[in-house]
């Protein structure tokens, strides 16, 4: 099996991969881009194509494709390594397969099934038709319900139980995936779901994980989903996702709304970016999947009491996940489903005019509060307080205080007293980002040298307190002597393996992109960075020189604190002479 994974990991194009769901830009011989794995504004997931690895240098997430897979699609090695002989064209051999694995195998296979007979009952047979009708004034069309693959679930106790059996699957697996209970009076299962429109939920990648399903008539509850099993979670799924994600790839902006069919006719009127949860409050594994495509989010709930409720909840977990939010105004229609029925066009209108989501927090409380008196003011500003609160951006606060105080008839000063100053967090994380470079410098230096490709001044080991990075400097010298520029290729030929981690950090280190596209400033940086490294070594050896020449004085070795003190001022003049020239 080794051997395949190697041949897989070959033909994988780790860039294209990766450009599927991370907005990747050319930074010198390697890709930049937002981390998937983290919240960040700036920058610091990068990827090379030469060595083909990635690394995150904000949260220290890396690997290769098959890593890259296992981590966005949650998915276990095997998974991952299968997804990918299949998009690269490799048949795996088949081992023997873990337990567990070959039961989920198996739940897929039954919910596929059952998806192809719940869709064949609406669709072709005659006691789908009170549910086709039903979908077909609700405004669907026939090929939005094949899209979707909808199906029918029949008001008899054990059809589909009856003819996943005879495919040869056994009762015990039918209860265990969700699709059949267990009988009480008898000993063969039945139906769980019963007169019934069913929605497939799947993965991203198309997979039938389970099903939710409406009830036709009054029967309660009015939504019914698969029990939580090897294959379906309702809190980890989204309606739509297997449909919407290239479109939302494609643009990085997803839109959240709360019904199934608000996804439908979303999709129908030729918005497919929609997807929606399964009439549940919004979990943080939902935001986080539709993070591994989208940088922005639009919210488009319902316009009572608990669609605003489920936006908060969606505003504190998607800014968890650095996500940008803006919220849909829906006016007089109650979802979107009724707004696309009316109007498609004016729903397209009203995502390209989605509010940022702090003016809908604003006017959404004076609404509520009716902020002009007294109380109502306290109200409106103790409900925003810990929003505004939480804007680390400066600007973005002041522009918000200022709006609120100019809504509210109040003094901004009252709303800035109340914001406790520990939000205020930029300048010291500034200034911890920056003294985290300099233990990076060597690093650093080594990864200037390989985006110039050339090592034309003298640096000498001794200025580099790791043997990592030491060593790699010497490999580094040997390639340029033999070849005369400084080829990844040919350095990896002979990298020990006991380097190679070291390396990959210095090869994906993110470097400056006027360095990167100005030669003269690459080797300026080079320079200066030889000279910071200098005085590094001076200022250690310094420091350890003042030590020994203390405790010489103390040992009253005259003729050694001369020699020390001779050394001492030898150093001392060659750090000025550094500091002269920079």
């Amino acid at each position: 099996m080794e051997n395949q994974v190697e041949e897989v990991k070959r033909k994988v194009d780790i860039v294209g991969l990766i450009s599927e769901s991370v907005q990747l830009k050319k930074a010198g011989r390697n890709y930049k881009g937002l981390c998937p794995f983290h919240s960040e504004k700036t920058p610091s997931f990068m990827v090379s194509p030469e060595r083909q690895i990635f690394k995150c240098f904000g949260c220290g997430e890396g690997g290769d494709a098959l890593a890259f897979i296992e981590k966005t699609e949650k998915v276990s090695f095997p998974e991952a390594l299968k997804m990918l002989a299949d998009r690269v064209g490799v048949k795996l051999r088949r081992g023997a397969p873990d337990p567990a694995e070959k039961q989920k195998e198996i739940f897929l296979k039954i919910n596929g099934l059952t998806a192809e007979l719940f869709h064949y009952l609406l669709t072709k047979h005659k006691q789908g038709k009170v549910a086709l009708e039903y979908l077909k004034k609700r405004g669907l069309s026939n090929t939005s319900i094949d899209k979707f693959g909808l199906g029918y679930a029949p008001g008899l106790d054990s059809v589909i139980s009856d003819f996943l059996r005879k495919k040869g699957f056994e009762s015990r697996d039918l209860i265990a995936s969700g699709v059949s209970l267990p009988s009480k009076i008898g000993t063969q299962p039945y139906d769980r779901f019963h007169n019934r429109i069913m929605f497939p939920i799947r993965d991203p990648q198309g997979k039938v994980l389970g099903f939710s399903g409406r009830a036709l008539g009054e029967t309660q509850p009015k939504y019914l989903n698969s029990p939580d099993n090897l294959t379906f979670n309702k809190g980890n799924c989204l309606f739509g996702i297997d449909l919407a994600r290239a479109e939302i790839s494609k643009g990085k902006t997803a839109v959240l709304v709360e019904g199934n069919l608000d996804v439908l006719s979303s999709h129908q009127a030729g918005t497919s970016i929609v997807v929606a949860p399964l009439g549940t409050a919004l979990t943080e594994n939902q935001v986080s999947l539709l993070r591994r495509f989208a940088d922005n989010l639009i919210l488009a709930f319902d316009t009572d009491s608990a669609g605003i409720a489920a936006s908060k909840r969606a505003i504190e977990l998607a800014e968890n996940q650095g996500m940008a939010i803006k919220v849909v105004e829906l006016g007089e229609y109650k979802d979107p489903d009724e707004m696309i029925k009316a109007s498609p066009s004016e729903w397209k209108k009203s995502l390209e005019k989605a509010i940022p989501i702090y003016d809908f927090l604003i006017e959404t409380s004076l609404k509520r509060w009716q902020g002009s008196g007294a109380e109502g003011k306290r109200k409106v500003v103790t409900e925003l307080l810990p929003y505004l609160k939480s804007l680390t951006d400066p600007i973005l606060r002041e522009h918000y205080l200022d709006l609120l105080s100019a809504r509210l008839g109040m003094g901004i000063e009252t709303l800035q007293n109340l914001i406790s100053p520990e939000g205020r967090v930029e300048n010291q994380s500034t200034i911890e980002v920056m003294a985290t470079k300099e233990p990076k410098l060597e690093e650093y230096l080594l990864a200037l040298l390989l985006a110039s490709e050339r090592l034309d001044i003298k640096i000498s080991e001794n200025w580099f307190g790791k043997i990592e990075t030491r060593d790699i400097l010497s490999l580094l010298k040997e390639t340029f002597e033999k070849e005369g520029k400084l080829k990844v290729k040919s350095i990896l030929e002979t990298l020990p393996a006991a380097l190679s981690e070291k390396f990959d950090e210095v090869l994906l280190f993110d470097l400056d992109e006027r360095l990167l596209t100005n030669s003269e400033a690459l080797e300026k940086e080079i320079l200066v960075t030889t000279q910071r490294l200098q005085k590094r070594l001076f200022h250690r050896q310094l420091k350890a020189l003042s030590l020994q020449i203390k405790q010489a004085e103390a040992a009253r070795e005259k003729e050694r604190v001369g020699e020390l003190s001779s050394k001492f001022r030898i150093i001392s003049e060659q750090l000025s002479t550094l500091d002269q020239a920079s």
